[in-house]
């Protein structure tokens, strides 16, 4: 028995976990573009969290994407909140899927071949073929794993009784919520701790009311997946996992307050749903005090997003605080936190740039903006060595290499700025107000249209370049006719020099950062 009951168990959350990672895998960067446009606001963010927890199977796996995306800066705290809304109420299909079709059928024959099928595509596919056959190995061991126990609790159902507990007392009750938390907490997978409550249930281990009141504990210990998420990292990840346990606390009371109705309930699916009677009344039961919870809170978004900002005030943050573990574990949401670190960098850079070629004593900004952007440069290079990159999508991929290059050439422009050498008398107006808008273009490039950005940015550095040449050969000629000393002209040529490079890797960063940012990062020219 014990043996059915830990392999029905295992087997179970390694089937949801292969179908989570499969179909995140098979989204791919599509995953990342559909949330962040589907959640500009309270009922969008619901919907997007209803349909990717549905589609997945997995509200941690939303509830994780979710805080590094809000770490990322990819959407605003209020539509996250919105968002985990939504996973609560798509986080109820595991149980229909458990006692409509679990239950009544003897899957496991049908199942296995899923099994079999998707095992053989992903040793023998390539591409995004083998993330296909890992969701379907996945489905089939999620169904192999019910009817297995199935199994192991047909004989704990002889052996194992709720009796000792009084179900219709307030401590009896709170009692099983808080075995129904502490089997999700040792599941890690509140989709798991169901379909076990709902097997045990079917074999008459225990009765619906004891069922109801594990489910509810269930519910609220499926948080603390959100709060490992959450522990060491930025400050809107953790109001992220504190909105997600509070409203799965409140959704909590709301349900024990209307677990008096549980049997109306009962007696109104019995009549309208086939399936196993005392199952399907769970399931109804999980999915109707989720719904009101959604009713409750989904219209208070905004004051509730205040609320948990008063209680966890953000300091000052520095410029990489976007990267957090949480945010390495999705490949795409990574690749976007470090091009979003990458780009505020180059804004202080390019800000810098401009207000030394403005002021007379500028360089003393220079040096004071490559202090600021060493300590962020380090933190993204040892961000992205452990961003989960998903090596069978290629677009993900060039934008991660798009960011390396960008990386690379802001820390070339952040050592130029740490030696802004002095601008010479002789480097005229033109050319000097060409050098700041290559400056002025880095720093105001998140505020435009990237391509736009980029094709200027590139016409400033053509223009500066013959000018440089010019002045150049100017200076030279000089020397040449004993009109300038050979200490002067060294000075004018050291600046060329340094404003030539500077400019370049200025342009280099622009073209990495809209690869790395858009959807056309097969298609974008290489330049290295």
């Amino acid at each position: 028995m014990i043996a059915y009951l830990l392999g029905g168990v295992g087997l179970f959350i390694l089937g949801m976990s292969l179908l989570t990672e499969g179909l995140r895998s098979l989204a791919g960067d599509a995953l990342r573009r559909a949330l962040t446009r589907f959640t500009g606001g309270s009922i969008r963010g619901f919907l997007a969290g209803l349909g990717v927890t549905a589609l997945v199977q997995s509200s941690s796996a939303t509830t994780v994407m979710t805080i590094g995306f809000v770490s990322a800066g990819l959407i605003a705290f209020s539509s996250a909140i919105a968002v985990i809304i939504g996973a609560n109420l798509g986080t109820t299909s595991t149980g229909w899927l458990v006692s409509l079709v679990g239950l009544k059928f003897d899957v496991s024959l049908a199942a296995l071949p899923f099994v079999g099928i998707g095992a053989a595509v992903r040793m023998l596919g390539r591409g995004r073929v083998v993330a296909l056959g890992t969701a379907l190995a996945g489905f089939g061991l999620i169904f192999v794993g019910i009817d297995t126990l199935q199994v192991g609790m047909g004989g704990l159902a002889d052996r194992i009784s709720l009796d000792g507990i009084d179900g219709g007392s307030i401590l009896g009750i709170l009692a099983l919520v808080g075995i129904g938390a502490a089997m999700t907490v040792v599941m890690q997978s509140s989709s798991a701790a169901v379909a076990t409550t709902l097997t045990a249930l079917s074999a008459g281990a225990i009765g619906v009311p004891e069922a109801a009141a594990l489910v509810i504990g269930q519910n609220i210990g499926t948080t603390v997946t959100a709060t490992f998420a959450a522990i060491g990292a930025s400050v809107p990840a953790k109001r992220t996992a504190v909105a997600h346990i509070l409203f799965n606390l409140g959704t909590g009371v709301i349900a024990l307050v209307a677990l008096p109705t549980l049997e109306s309930i009962s007696e109104g699916v019995r009549r309208l749903i086939p399936g196993d009677p005392a199952a399907v009344s769970v399931a109804a039961f999980h999915t109707a005090f989720n719904l009101v919870g959604v009713l409750v809170f989904l219209p208070l978004t905004i004051p509730f997003s205040k609320f948990v900002e008063r209680l966890l005030p953000d300091r000052k943050s520095p410029i990489a605080y976007r990267l957090d573990k949480s945010v390495a574990q999705v490949g795409a949401v990574g690749i976007e936190a470090v091009r979003r670190t990458l780009e505020d960098v180059s804004m202080i850079l390019g800000k810098a740039g401009a207000t030394a070629m403005s002021v007379e004593h500028g360089r003393a900004a220079a040096r004071d903006a490559a202090n600021q952007a060493l300590p962020a440069l380090d933190e993204a290079r040892r961000f992205m060595e452990v961003i989960a990159i998903n090596p069978q999508d290629p677009s993900e991929y060039r934008r991660h290499v798009s960011n390396l290059h960008a990386l690379d050439h802001l820390t070339e422009l952040e050592r130029l700025m740490r030696v802004f050498p002095q601008v010479p008398s002789d480097f005229d107006g033109q050319s000097r107000a060409r050098l700041r808008h290559v400056f002025e273009s880095l720093s105001e490039w998140h505020e435009r249209d990237p391509a736009t950005a980029r094709g200027q940015l590139e016409e400033y550095v053509n223009l500066l370049q013959p000018a440089l040449q010019t002045i150049r050969h100017s200076a030279l000629a000089k020397v040449a006719a004993g009109q300038s000393t050979q200490e002067a002209t060294l000075v004018t040529l050291d600046f060329i020099r340094w404003a030539d490079q500077a400019a370049w890797h200025a342009w280099r960063v622009s073209h990495h950062l809209w690869v790395a940012g858009g959807e056309h990062a097969i298609e974008a020219p290489v330049v290295l």
